[in-house]
Formats: structure tokens, C-alpha cells, sequence
């Protein structure tokens, strides 16, 4: 299908901020799309930095959205180190995730919330390919409304915007929105080229 054109400046809302040691951590929304919102950390420097750094932005893997370990990890020491770093939730994850199945009870057989999201994203890529539409498109259009959330930031060198996906299902959402945004000076897409995300 025919991808929305950009819009002109992305709408970010901050729902929180949390100040820690030497960064400050939002949590907020963007809108990706008119009426689809995105919710996301954002880490950054406690206080501006004498120069301008990178933008980091963190394709979280198929099992676990945003709040994994290493990527709150990774946000907090590159923000301390004068950095601003985005950890969105894809479609289907975290806080954006649609199925029925809050918790394990909610399952009748062996479940792990937190691991097993994707299990959703075939459904949900049947349901987009039946638009015309496709969950890697979908991934990574919200991963270049990323960008301009990070290019927001005064603090950025807009000549170093970096993508990094992680692990079984991140990787590749990165790669391809590095081959389709020009915005991005580096690119890696760790584990690329799985059978995900179940395009």
C-alpha cells in the first residue's frame, strides 16, 4: 500500500519524567500515524551537554517490549554520556500490546507475557497484509517517526542518528528502516535476517 506522507513535525506528549543519576528518563507518546500513538522511553542527559551528541534509537526484540534490562541499561549510561537515547514499543508490545493475554492466567497453557508477544505478530501481520499494509512497514515507519522525535532534541547532532536492534525480531525492523531513511549515519541490526517479523 501507498505509506502516509511524514508529517511535518511529530507530536510527542510527555506522560512522565523521572530524573535519575546523571539522565532523566521521559516516559511519553508519539503519534506515528494520525490517531496511532507510540509509547516510548526517552533518556537524556541530566544537564546539557558541552557538545552535541548522538541519537540512539532501540528496536527492542520479539519477547520482551521496551522494558528489557539492557536496553534501560544502554539508555541510561550513553544519556549520561551526553547521548539521547529512544526505546519505542513496536506494535503489539509493551504497553501497545493487543491481545487478550494480560497475564499467564489469562492463557490455558504454559504463557510467559513478557516473552511471548510474538506469538501476536503473526495475527497482526494477517490482519495488515489483508489491508495491503505489512507489520515490517508498520515497524518501521514508527521507527522513522522515532527519528523525528529524536531529531526534536536540541542536544542531537542530526549527523549522528544511530539504530541498533536487538535480539530475535529487532534486528530487523532496523535494517530495513536504515535502507529507507537517509536520516541515519549507522545502523546495527543484531540477529538480522530471521523469519521475523513474520513478513
Amino acid at each position: 500500500g501507498d505509506w502516509p506522507a511524514p508529517p511535518a513535525a511529530t507530536r510527542v506528549e510527555v506522560l512522565k519524567t523521572t530524573p535519575g543519576d546523571g539522565f532523566v528518563v521521559d516516559n511519553l507518546v508519539f503519534e506515528s500515524r494520525p490517531g496511532v500513538w507510540v509509547t516510548a522511553n526517552r533518556y537524556r542527559p541530566a544537564a546539557p551537554p558541552a557538545t552535541k551528541g548522538a541519537g540512539f534509537l532501540l528496536s527492542h526484540s520479539h519477547h520482551t517490549g521496551r522494558s528489557q534490562g539492557e536496553l534501560q541499561d544502554m539508555g541510561m549510561t550513553w544519556a549520561r554520556a551526553g547521548n539521547v537515547v529512544l526505546v519505542p514499543d513496536h506494535l503489539g508490545h509493551g504497553e501497545r500490546r493487543q491481545h487478550s493475554f494480560r497475564t499467564e492466567k489469562d492463557y490455558p497453557k504454559a504463557y510467559k507475557t513478557g516473552r511471548q508477544d510474538y506469538f501476536h505478530r503473526y495475527v497482526t501481520n494477517v490482519q495488515l497484509t489483508a489491508a495491503g499494509e505489512s507489520l515490517m512497514g508498520w515497524m518501521a515507519w514508527d521507527l522513522m517517526r522515532g527519528v523525528d522525535v529524536l531529531l526534536q532534541q536540541p542536544t542531537i547532532d542530526p549527523k549522528r542518528i544511530i539504530l541498533m536492534g536487538s535480539v530475535a525480531g529487532g534486528g530487523d525492523p532496523v535494517g530495513v528502516t536504515a535502507a529507507l531513511d537517509d536520516r541515519i549515519a549507522c545502523v546495527v541490526p543484531f540477529n538480522f535476517g530471521g523469519g521475523q517479523p513474520e513478513s
